[in-house]
């Protein structure tokens, strides 16, 4: 590589000509071979950062050297965090998720931090993080900040970063309210107070505080679970003092009526099995925000009823069609009602019954205009059996396992 070469050739001796080895004629010039170093890997002498370029010199054997400019890092300038606020029960674990912008910038440190690390504890497995939440220690919910951090680094300095954030809030994971049903009405949950009719003709007594279910005739079922009843109100028991804010929210009731009743007979939305709404009829302009689970049959003789659901005016079966499901009569089925978000999602779980291919799980769900659009105030009575403005009294139906969450309960 210290000076150029000949390729093979001829030359004539007449006039002087130069051709290759197959004869063609060629200047000199095309038959001199350069120069060729032999040059090793790259050296860097100076670094490139975020803010100049680098510079990297290779060399050959011979001593040549050549030089080469190193573009100035890429520097990441903005993160984006893909979870949304959220709230999570303790003991719950959450995957997190982040994009970096731009896409090709390199030499950067990933963390994700905790604002309270001994509540919500951020793991990494295989480049995975995770938030896992811990026990609460006695208190209702706490506000934890996730931050994902993204820092440019170049030759072990740090130089600028870029955040974002979002909200965990972590909740106890038992029911805010739960009534088993087991003796009367047994409130277990901690933020509910059982609210019941009990009428008289003479003296309107609807709205008042049940002390006892000694107040009520009590029909059991299946040995287990128990309703209030009296002839004037039908099964008439409501929830009051419940307060989910703006955020998700969980409801689970199992339910079975009495295909006998004659309330239901031809009207398929004839009989409410839970709802929300407000100790006045819920007749206020605007309307306070409301839902029900309404049940009914198609004909006096039918043995079986049909599930529908109505959220804020809007009504959805909660089967595929109007002949495409229903359940037998005094079969315990459980409805779930779940808001995450903007989305509600209503579902029907039925136990298998013999001979009823048709009663199968479904689930509808309703999107709202904004969280607001469906919440549940300490001035709404979650009522039962058809009570507090859901609709008129119905027929015999019994209830367990009924339980409120303060967030969004995944059942898988």
């Amino acid at each position: 590589c210290t000076q150029t070469g000949m390729q093979a050739h001829y030359q004539c001796s007449a006039c002087q000509a130069y051709f290759d080895e197959e004869k063609v004629e060629k200047d000199v010039e095309e038959l001199i071979i350069p120069i060729t170093h032999q040059y090793g890997d790259w050296n860097v002498s100076k670094p490139a950062t975020f803010e100049e370029t680098g510079l990297q010199v290779r060399s050959c054997e011979c001593g040549a050297t050549e030089e080469e400019e190193i573009p100035v890092l890429v520097a990441v300038n903005e993160v984006v965090i893909g979870n949304n606020d959220a709230t999570v029960p303790e003991g719950a674990s959450v995957e997190l998720s982040g994009l970096i912008y731009p896409v090709d910038a390199k030499n950067f440190k990933v963390e994700w931090i905790s604002s309270n690390e001994e509540l919500v504890e951020i793991t990494s497995l295989a480049g995975v993080y995770t938030a896992v939440v811990k026990e609460l220690a006695g208190t209702e919910s706490v506000q934890v900040t996730i931050t994902f951090k993204v820092t440019n680094v170049a030759n072990g300095v740090e130089y600028t970063n870029a955040t974002d954030t979002f909200v965990l809030t972590v909740v106890d994971k038992d029911p805010i309210a739960e009534f088993t049903f087991e003796n009367g009405f047994t409130n277990t949950g901690t933020n509910s107070t059982i609210r019941g009719t009990f009428v008289s003709n003479a003296t309107d007594t609807r709205y008042a505080e049940v002390e006892s279910d000694a107040q009520f005739n009590s029909t059991k079922f299946d040995g287990t679970v128990a309703v209030g009843y009296h002839s004037n109100a039908g099964n008439s028991i409501g929830i009051k003092g419940i307060d989910t804010g703006t955020g998700d929210f969980t409801i689970s009731v199992k339910y079975a009526v009495s295909s006998s009743g004659k309330n239901l007979y031809s009207k398929k939305n004839q009989y409410y099995v839970i709802g929300t709404a407000t100790e006045t009829n819920n007749t206020q302009t605007p309307k306070v925000p409301c839902f029900a689970i309404r049940l009914g049959k198609d004909s006096e003789n039918a043995g079986y009823v049909r599930a529908n659901v109505v959220l804020n005016g809007q009504s959805k079966d909660l089967f595929v069609s109007n002949a495409a499901g229903y359940f037998k009569s005094n079969t315990l089925v459980e409805f779930r009602i779940i808001k995450k978000g903007t989305t509600v999602t209503v579902h029907v779980e039925c136990p298998p019954v013999e001979g009823q291919a048709k009663c199968v799980p479904y689930t509808v769900t309703f999107e709202l205009e904004s969280p607001e659009a469906l919440m549940i105030t300490p001035e709404q009575v979650l009522g039962l059996g058809s009570n507090y403005g859901v609709a008129r009294p119905g027929d015999n139906g019994y209830y367990d396992d009924l339980k409120v969450w303060n967030y969004a309960v995944d059942f898988e």
